[in-house]
C-alpha cells in the first residue's frame, strides 16, 4: 500500500482511530503503516487513497483541544500530567494558553508524559477543530 503523510487524515475520514485502528511509523525508509484492531476487511487501497486529502491541523483553541480531550478519555490524564509536570511552565501552559499548537514544546512534553505519538497528535487536533 502506498502510505504518505496524509495516510492518517485519509483514514479519519473513512472513521478509523489513531492509536486505536492503526499506527502510521516513519524512518529512514519513510512512511509506513500497521492495523491495530481486529477489522474483518481492511479498506482497499484505492478506498484509502481516495478518501479527501488536506493539511493536517496544527492549531487549535485550548476549549477545542479539551474537548478532543474529553471525547478520548484523556483529559484527566493530561490535566495531571501538566499539573505534576517536573517543569512548572507546562502546568502555568496549561492553565492559561487561550491556543495550543502542533509544535509548542509544551504540547510536545505532554504527548511524551503520556505516551501519546505524533500520528495520535494529528489525530487529536483534527477532532479538536471540529468542535
Amino acid at each position: 500500500m502506498i502510505v504518505d503523510e496524509k495516510t492518517p487524515i485519509r483514514l479519519l475520514h473513512l472513521g478509523f482511530t489513531p492509536g486505536v485502528d492503526f499506527v502510521v511509523t516513519y524512518d529512514e525508509t519513510g512512511f509506513g503503516f500497521q492495523w491495530l484492531s481486529k477489522i474483518a476487511s481492511c479498506p482497499p487501497e484505492d478506498i484509502i487513497m481516495s478518501a479527501p486529502t488536506f493539511y493536517p491541523v496544527y492549531e487549535v483553541t485550548a476549549a477545542q483541544a479539551r474537548l478532543a480531550l474529553l471525547d478520548a478519555g484523556l483529559l484527566d490524564v493530561v490535566t495531571q500530567a501538566a499539573t505534576s509536570h517536573p517543569v512548572k511552565a507546562v502546568g502555568i501552559w496549561y492553565e492559561y494558553a487561550l491556543k495550543w499548537e502542533f509544535d509548542n514544546p509544551y504540547v510536545q512534553a505532554l504527548a511524551i508524559e503520556i505516551g501519546l505519538t505524533d500520528a495520535n497528535i494529528v489525530g487529536l487536533f483534527y477532532a479538536a477543530s471540529l468542535k
